[in-house]
C-alpha cells in the first residue's frame, strides 16, 4: 500500500472505525507484528508457548491500531512497536512459571520483607526474613533468586524499547500509560483504590493509611500486596 492510500485509510479508519479499513491496517502491519513476536520468541524461556506469544503480538497490534491517531506526531510504526511489545510482555508474565511451592515460597518471602519494612527495616538481612517466614536461609535465597531471575527475563526485552526520538514519543508513551494505569485504578475496589492512591499520591505512610481507613495493619499490608500485583500486571 503506498503512502497516500495508506494515509487515506488511516483517516477513514480514524472517522468512521469501519471493520474494513481496521481490516485493512491489521493487514498492512501485520509483518511488525510476526517480527516483534518471532524477536521475542528467541529469547523466550523454554515453557512459553510460540503461537500463544505471536497471539500475544498481534493482539498488540490491534490495540495499537485501535489507539493510534496520525495526529499525535509519532509514526505507527515507532508506537506500534512499543504497544506490541509490552503486550507481549504483559502476555508472558502471565504465563507464570514458577511452580506452585516456589510460587508459594515467594510470596511468603515477599510478605516477610513487607513485615519488615513496615517495621522500619529498609534492607532486611536473609537471617531476618527467614526468621520472620519461619523458613531456611537457602530457601529464602532459592525464593529470591526465582522471582528475581523471571523477572529479569521479561525485563531484558522491555529495556530495549525505551530509547525515545522526539517530545511527540514521549507525549504518546505517557498517554499510553496513564490511560492504562486510569483503566487498572478503576478495576480496584473503592477501598483498594483509595488505599493506593493514599499510599502513593498523598504520600502516607502504612501507619497513617491504616488510620484513615480504620483497618488493621495486618489487611494494609494484604491490600498493598494484592492492589500492587493487579497494577503490575
Amino acid at each position: 500500500m503506498d503512502e497516500a492510500t495508506l494515509a487515506a485509510v488511516w483517516a477513514g479508519y480514524v472517522e468512521t472505525r469501519s471493520p474494513e479499513a481496521l481490516e485493512l491496517l491489521m493487514a498492512q502491519y501485520a509483518g511488525l507484528a510476526s517480527y516483534l513476536g518471532r524477536k521475542a520468541l528467541a529469547k523466550a524461556p523454554a515453557h512459553q508457548d510460540r503461537e500463544d506469544i505471536l497471539s500475544y503480538a498481534h493482539h498488540g497490534l490491534l490495540k495499537a491500531i485501535q489507539r493510534f491517531d496520525p495526529e499525535m506526531g509519532v509514526k505507527f510504526e515507532t508506537y506500534g512497536t512499543r504497544v506490541i511489545t509490552g503486550a507481549i510482555i504483559d502476555g508472558q508474565r502471565s504465563q507464570d512459571p514458577l511452580a506452585r511451592q516456589t510460587r508459594r515460597r515467594v510470596k511468603i518471602v515477599q510478605a516477610a520483607i513487607e513485615e519488615l519494612w513496615d517495621e522500619g527495616c529498609s534492607e532486611p538481612r536473609i537471617e531476618q526474613i527467614a526468621d520472620r517466614a519461619r523458613m531456611e536461609p537457602e530457601e529464602v535465597r532459592a525464593a529470591l533468586l526465582a522471582q528475581q531471575t523471571l523477572n529479569a527475563s521479561l525485563d531484558a526485552e522491555e529495556v530495549e524499547t525505551r530509547g525515545v526520538s522526539s517530545e511527540a514519543e514521549v507525549v504518546s508513551m505517557v498517554s499510553e500509560l496513564r490511560a492504562r494505569l486510569a483503566t487498572r485504578l478503576a478495576s480496584l475496589s473503592p477501598r483498594s483504590r483509595v488505599f493506593v492512591l493514599s499510599l502513593y499520591v498523598d504520600d502516607l505512610s502504612m501507619r497513617e493509611v491504616s488510620e484513615r481507613l480504620e483497618i488493621s495493619p495486618a489487611w494494609c499490608r494484604q491490600t498493598r500486596s494484592n492492589a500492587m500485583q493487579e497494577l503490575r500486571r
